[in-house]
């Protein structure tokens, strides 16, 4: 089983967060000012209801009995995570470190978002990865979980990260894809290819995003070490 808990905000944004402080919009909530202390209390009603809603379905799933014995809880598969980083005007704490919101860019604090993975039996709770995963993995991962092929005529990008949650070898992901366009405007569309530290643009520039995670300061490509020109090469030839 795989459970999907959306928590978007469209067009009935009022109908999904009916307890949300009057005079909010909903686009507002998500790109207002973290010094307004409405929008503060806004975002914080929000996530109280998202986490209830999450709660809601997690003890509904634990309740319903499965086919095969026990509850359909202990038979399914939960993943949360993020889809962007919080925007600009948010400055966030982790690590004891201020951490300003970087939606809407290719920075980490634009791209790297947080997931966690809920699957009684197969993982070992409080374990932490590093490997990398693509939003294009879901596919063949929940797949894999659930027992299934993923014809091959799809041609899908994404790879199993499945054996990893199962406590097996590592993701066999070497590096991310991406290509941005943002708000529709192709102009200002980039694409770039990354490992865990390297980050190299089409244009060029590359970045080390474990020293320098704003990407303030372009990388001479002539000065990396033997493992990171193997990096870079592989990274060069993705794109």
């Amino acid at each position: 089983n795989v459970c999907v808990v959306g928590m978007g905000t469209g067009d009935d944004f009022g109908l999904a967060y009916p307890e949300v402080i009057q005079g909010v919009q909903r686009h507002d909530l998500h790109h207002g000012s973290a010094q307004n202390q409405a929008f503060l209390d806004a975002i914080h009603a929000v996530t109280r209801l998202q986490v209830d809603a999450i709660a809601s379905a997690a003890q509904q799933l634990a309740a319903a009995p499965d086919i095969g014995g026990g509850s359909v809880l202990d038979n399914t598969v939960i993943v949360f995570i993020g889809d962007n980083g919080t925007y600009f005007s948010l400055t966030s704490r982790l690590n004891g470190q201020d951490v300003v919101g970087g939606k809407g860019k290719t920075i980490d604090t634009g791209t790297h978002v947080p997931m966690i993975v809920h699957w009684p039996g197969a993982i070992e709770p409080g374990g932490v990865s590093e490997s990398l995963v693509d939003l294009s993995d879901f596919l063949p991962t929940l797949a894999d979980a659930a027992g299934l092929d993923v014809p091959e005529d799809w041609a899908v990008d994404g790879i199993s990260f499945a054996d990893e949650l199962r406590g097996g070898e590592s993701s066999p992901r070497d590096y991310i894809y991406c290509w941005y366009q943002r708000n529709g405007v192709r102009a200002t569309a980039s694409q770039h290819a990354r490992t865990a530290h390297l980050k190299l643009y089409a244009d060029g520039r590359l970045f080390n995003t474990l020293q320098d995670p704003n990407e303030a300061t372009p990388i001479n490509p002539a000065m990396l070490n033997e493992d990171d020109r193997a990096a870079y090469t592989m990274l060069r030839d993705a794109l």
